[in-house]
């Protein structure tokens, strides 16, 4: 089963206790960040998650001896070199005892064996990046957590250009075959002062919640959507151009 929750950022720990009680905070993280050409991506990303998600053990893998040397000096971060598909140096390195390991190197195929090797190994939480959208497939039928791909963020900038103002945010849900969006009741919109039911009536759209003046409000059938409401709607591709008509602003 998929949950769609909407609740403040500042409650998440406590939602998160009470769906996944047995769940440990990430203490230490591996990433593998081989091939980047500016290496300073590699020391902005560890301290962004270590100020963020308060990890303060990260450990960096470099493949190449020069760029690990020179990663070295402008991260605190101990970074490592080695062969990541190796299963000998997981070993060495007691790479298995990590808590989550991420492979964010250039190279798709690299990430993905690294990521199989580490979810093999038992590490909890493995993400692999891959270029491709073909790759996202291998999602439901490998161990990975995730394959993360540049090229489906960039095809949902696409589509909310193509869908003018009325979407502020688009995510593909791949696995699923939906989208999760979230419209802005514009002026002059088809669904302005119109009941939610006007939405939910059609089939595969689900309303998730909608937000008013930055508070959560009913979104049962009866309830009307005002100017500048925001709604969240997970919904099929087939139904993109009946929330296109109702959502967009009339001339």
């Amino acid at each position: 089963s998929v949950i769609y929750l909407a609740f403040p950022s500042k409650i998440s720990n406590e939602i998160q206790k009470i769906i996944y009680p047995d769940y440990q905070k990430i203490k230490n993280l591996v990433i593998f960040e081989d091939g980047k050409k500016d290496i300073k991506k590699s020391y902005y990303l560890t301290e962004t998650l270590s100020k963020d998600l308060k990890i303060n053990d990260i450990r960096i893998i470099e493949e190449s001896p020069q760029k690990a040397q020179e990663l070295s000096k402008i991260s605190h971060n101990l970074i490592l070199t080695g062969k990541i598909v190796k299963p000998s140096f997981w070993h060495s390195q007691e790479l298995n005892e990590t808590d989550a390991f991420l492979a964010l190197s250039e190279n798709c195929e690299k990430n993905i064996l690294a990521g199989l090797m580490g979810s093999q190994l038992g590490v909890p939480v493995v993400f692999a990046k891959a270029d491709l959208p073909e790759y996202t497939v291998l999602s439901s039928s490998t161990p990975l957590t995730s394959i993360l791909s540049p090229s489906i963020l960039s095809i949902n900038q696409i589509l909310q250009k193509a869908h003018h103002n009325e979407i502020i945010n688009m995510a593909i849900l791949n696995y699923l075959e939906l989208e999760a969006i979230e419209y802005e009741v514009l002026e002059n919109s088809k669904i302005v002062n119109k009941p939610i039911k006007k939405l939910s009536a059609k089939k595969d759209l689900i309303i998730s919640h909608v937000l008013r003046k930055n508070n959560l409000i009913s979104s049962s059938e009866q309830s009307s959507l005002k100017i500048g409401d925001k709604v969240l709607i997970i919904t099929s591709m087939n139904n993109l151009s009946f929330l296109s008509d109702m959502f967009r602003k009339q001339k």
